[in-house]
Order: C-alpha cells, then sequence, then structure tokens
C-alpha cells in the first residue's frame, strides 16, 4: 500500500504526494512498528513514542501529538481505520480464506490445517488463541500478496461476534467443530449457541461450510458433514479435529502422504496438553482454558496411564446457571478412574468429589507433600484460574 491509498482510506480522498511511500508494515504492536504505520487503539496512545524510537513512519491515532519527522493522522476511531485498513487488505491480496469456529476443538483444528498447508502454500493463521475481534485485525495486518490462504479462528461469548468477523472476513470455507457448553451462561442454551456459531455464514452465505457430523446439532444442517476417521494419533478424543483437517486438506490439493507427515509432527500450542517429565512423575500441563467437553477428553486420555493420577481442576467458568449441573457430571468420569487423587480449587469444583482448596497456594502446599513417584499430574481449569501457577511451581521444584 502506498501513503496515498492510506490517504484515501483515512480521509475518502486521494492526496497528491511529492513523497508516496510504500507501506509494507501496519501494527498495533509499538514494538512492530519499523519502517511501518504504527495505529494506537485503545490505550495505544501511551506506546506513540515507543512506536516511532522504533522506526514507525505514520502514527494513527485519536490523540493529539507534536512530534517532527513523522506522518501522523489525528482519527475519530483508530479502530474504525483498523478495519478499513484490514478490509484493503485483505482485498487486495486476495487469499483463500478459511474461517473455523466452535465451542471446543477450534484452537486444534486451526492448527493442525496450518501446520500442514504452509508446507505447500504460503499461508497465515492468527497466532495461538488470537481470536477475538482484535486478534483478527492483527493477523490480517500482517498479509501480503504472496499469502495464498489465511485461516483464522473466530472466538465468540456472545450474540453478534462471529458475525462481525465474518463480515470482515467474507470467508470462502467455513469450518464449525462443535456445539458444546463453553459460554451457556451468556447463551443460555446451545441452540442459542448454534445460532451464534453459525453467524460465520453472515459474510459470505454461499461459502462451503464444513461441520462435525457426529453433533446432535450440526448434523442436522444442509452442508459437509465431515465423518469421524480412525487415526493413530495420541489423544484419541481430538479424532473429530484431525478429520475435519483432513478433509479439507484433501480438498485442497494436498496428498495423504502431506498430511500424515504434518499431522505426525504436530505439537499442542503452550498449555495444552504440554507433557513435561519431572524427577520420576510426569506433569500434563492442559491450563489454557476449560470447557466440559476438554476435561472430559483430558480425562479420558489420563485413564489410560497405569500409573497413579493426580488429577487438579479448577472452575469452568461463563456457565451461569448450568454451573452446577455441568461440574457435576464430571464425577461421572472421574469414578471410571482408578488409582487417583482429586485435588480442587473454585467455587464450582465444590461439587466434584475430591480434597477441595480455598486457593491455588494452599492446593500447592499439598501438593508439595504428597508423594508424587510415578504419577501423572494432570492440571486443567479455566485460564482465570490461573492454575499456571501449579505448573510453574512444580517444575521449579
Amino acid at each position: 500500500m502506498n501513503l496515498s491509498n492510506l490517504f484515501f482510506i483515512i480521509e475518502g480522498i486521494k492526496k497528491d504526494l511529492t513523497d508516496d511511500i510504500f507501506i509494507s508494515n501496519f501494527t498495533i504492536d509499538s514494538r512492530e512498528a519499523n519502517n511501518g504505520v504504527f495505529i494506537a487503539i485503545n490505550s495505544g496512545y501511551k506506546y506513540i513514542d515507543d512506536a516511532i524510537n522504533n522506526g514507525a513512519k505514520v502514527i494513527i491515532t485519536e490523540h493529539d501529538i507534536d512530534i517532527d519527522n513523522v506522518i501522523y493522522f489525528k482519527v475519530e476511531n483508530s479502530l474504525d481505520i483498523l478495519i478499513k485498513i484490514a478490509s484493503y487488505l485483505l482485498k487486495k491480496c486476495n487469499p483463500v480464506k478459511i474461517a473455523i469456529t466452535g465451542s471446543y476443538g477450534k484452537t486444534t483444528t486451526k492448527e493442525l490445517i496450518y501446520n500442514a498447508l504452509k508446507n505447500k502454500h504460503n499461508s497465515l493463521c492468527n497466532y495461538g488463541n488470537e481470536n477475538n475481534l482484535i486478534g483478527v485485525l492483527k493477523t490480517i495486518l500482517k498479509i501480503n500478496s504472496n499469502i495464498e490462504y489465511l485461516i483464522l479462528e473466530f472466538g465468540m461469548n456472545h450474540i453478534g461476534e462471529i458475525s462481525r468477523l465474518s463480515k470482515l472476513v467474507n470467508p470462502d470455507i467455513g469450518i464449525i467443530t462443535s456445539i458444546g457448553t463453553s459460554h451457556i451462561g451468556y447463551l443460555k442454551s446451545k441452540k442459542n449457541i448454534l445460532k451464534a456459531k453459525l453467524e460465520i455464514l453472515d459474510g459470505n452465505p454461499d461459502m462451503m461450510l464444513m461441520v462435525n457430523g457426529s453433533d446432535k446439532y450440526l448434523k442436522k444442517l444442509k452442508c459437509y458433514h465431515v465423518k469421524k476417521y480412525n487415526f493413530d494419533i495420541k489423544y484419541k478424543y481430538m479424532e473429530m479435529n484431525y478429520s475435519i483437517a483432513y478433509d479439507l486438506l484433501k480438498l485442497i490439493d494436498l496428498t495423504d502422504d502431506e498430511i500424515f507427515n504434518s499431522f505426525n509432527n504436530y505439537k499442542m500450542l503452550t498449555h495444552r496438553m504440554n507433557e513435561i517429565v519431572k524427577d520420576n512423575y510426569l506433569i500434563i500441563d492442559d491450563t489454557y482454558n476449560a470447557s466440559y467437553e476438554s476435561i472430559v477428553g483430558g480425562l479420558s486420555y489420563i485413564n489410560d496411564f497405569d500409573d497413579k493420577k493426580i488429577i487438579i481442576l479448577g472452575d469452568i467458568l461463563e456457565l451461569g446457571k448450568y454451573a452446577k449441573k455441568i461440574h457435576k457430571r464430571i464425577n461421572k468420569y472421574l469414578k471410571k478412574i482408578n488409582n487417583k487423587s482429586v485435588l480442587l480449587v473454585g467455587e464450582y469444583t465444590k461439587y466434584i468429589k475430591g480434597i477441595h482448596f480455598n486457593n491455588n497456594l494452599e492446593l500447592l502446599n499439598y501438593l508439595n507433600n504428597m508423594d508424587k513417584s510415578n504419577s501423572v499430574i494432570y492440571v486443567k481449569g479455566s485460564h482465570a484460574m490461573n492454575l499456571d501457577f501449579i505448573i510453574e511451581e512444580l517444575i521449579k521444584v
């Protein structure tokens, strides 16, 4: 994009410039502003000096600044300008856009697709779990004309959020991995969760929609239904995520060898089923976040271990009036696991059978005095429960 194009986007008019510089870098992170445009959204105006020190050539902000030797736009709403720039880049670069949502499994599915595609095609995806509006916009800012596939995870916890993302991106392919209980406290029912996920169609009703063909709600839709394949993978409860990725990659142009080589080399993201060997016991760090369905999956995995199990669970949040009922259901799956200790922290884990603690520090003190030899320690809870603290302290010992 040239500076004249940026003038047009921001002001609606094209200005003749004696020095119409080419802009190849847009960012909302002052640390990444080298030779580019820094868009100061929210509290970003506090980092304008940092952006300039890091080489920013253009600043877009809602605030007055008094700085020489930098092009500066004062705008009414920086986020609106950010959205306009992202829309411009998408239209100019025109990659195949793949959007992924679902109550659980969307990040794994996105990573499986991206890790396979990038070996054959120039591809870009949102980092980690940056799946809200700002995260999606940050990803789009990194696009260039060489990108063939853009793989974006769409997250939400309220009606309307996925619709906004879909209308921004206009996906060519949509994927819905599951309809579960995540955010049911806000959305009130699984039917409303389905309705929210189907907003993925709002940006392009003619997209190819792929869904989990085993899901009670999704299998009723008229679209591409993915059947679950029997893959030789470590985490069997993720087979549907692998199946969705496999079908999509085959529909694109990847061979079985290319797909399975990528699957075999896939490594989970940080705090997602990460296995850490410590002395004579194994820690499974699954602390990034939690839903009922993901806890059930994790418990099914550790049940296959012969070692004794130490299961540490924190609350599943955003369940509203369903919190008690959903937490009590976990007892059914814990009952199937032999040779276990269950350590719990949080308000709603009181409905789970085990030893309950008032806070993470109390739990850690108890854990430190346990005999952990020849054990598997599984740690899982919603992100706000901060159970990664337990992992960090265990690793230190």
